[in-house]
């Protein structure tokens, strides 16, 4: 893959996972300590992301370094931050309010998933 095509890649991967976590450029700007322009450069491949800022993407939004380049199993794995406060909350609970907790997803899935 050339250079321009992978900063493509790489920017729309940022994207997609801003918004998937519903976070604004201005937001994850001032996460990353940079400008909201830098986080739309990155998004439209006007710039690329180096290293130290690909690996800070990884820590905010829960996903692997590899999620950020071609032929990953990126889209499957990912967690929302929603999702990973749900299930960080699950694991403070008690084993009794796990089970809890299981039968009842387990009673939701089954009624969705009903032929």
């Amino acid at each position: 893959m050339q250079k321009e095509n992978l900063t493509l890649y790489i920017g729309a991967q940022i994207k997609k996972l801003r918004k998937k976590n519903k976070i604004t450029q201005k937001d994850l700007a001032k996460k990353l300590g940079v400008a909201p322009s830098t986080i739309t450069n990155y998004e439209t491949g006007f710039r690329s992301a180096n290293q130290d800022i690909l690996f800070e993407l990884a820590e905010i939004f829960g996903v692997k370094i590899d999620y950020f380049f071609p032929n990953s199993e990126n889209d499957s794995d990912t967690l929302n931050l929603r999702e990973r406060e749900l299930i960080s909350n699950y694991k403070k609970l008690k084993e009794t309010d796990k089970l809890k907790v299981e039968g009842f997803i387990m009673g939701l899935y089954e009624s969705e998933n009903k032929e």
